[in-house]
């Protein structure tokens, strides 16, 4: 069995299996969501697991069995599960993706920062100096859900198969890393 958070420990892996070159927005660009319908040809799906939005595509033209993988995509704080998914510099990302086969995934943190924004949990070695212990943090708990729903429930790829990417922004990509 594999171990979900241990496959992609970054942003730039996911981007280079995608052949995409990927760059930090200015903070000028950073509150730009598509308006372009174009920027995204698909209507992505929604659904909330454990109070929480879960946004998802997979392409309609491949069994499960047949996906190139599946990508997990993490916002940066405060963000959440929709801006991930249809701000400008993330939504080629993803377009790009769901044209190569992947299916693709967006959820949010059951985390707030001490702004009160949303963020990702962290490991903390002050807590437990030998090493996280799973099952406790709710994020990873949160994900491992998800994960389940899509794959177990609805059957929308192969848990087992189906290589698994992690791709996150800023506070995301310290999550996933």
């Amino acid at each position: 069995m594999r171990t979900l958070f241990r496959l992609a420990p970054s942003l730039a892996i996911a981007a280079c299996t995608l052949g995409a070159v990927v760059s930090a927005p200015s903070p000028a660009q950073a509150d730009v969501i598509v308006k372009d319908e174009r920027m995204l040809p698909f209507e992505p799906e929604h659904l909330v697991v454990s109070g929480l939005d879960v946004i998802y595509y997979f392409p309609r033209n491949r069994l499960p069995r047949d996906l190139t993988g599946v990508i997990y995509f993490f916002h940066g704080g405060g963000g959440n599960a929709e801006t991930w998914i249809r701000r400008t510099e993330s939504a080629s990302m993803v377009a790009d993706a769901v044209s190569r086969g992947f299916g693709i995934v967006s959820t949010e943190s059951t985390g707030r920062l001490k702004d009160g924004s949303t963020g990702w949990r962290f490991y903390d070695p002050s807590v437990d100096p030998n090493g996280p212990t799973p099952g406790v943090n709710d994020d990873e708990m949160h994900i491992r859900n998800v994960h389940n729903v899509l794959s177990a429930q609805m059957r929308l790829f192969d848990p087992v198969r189906t290589p698994i990417f992690l791709a996150g922004a800023s506070n995301g990509g310290r999550f996933v890393s």
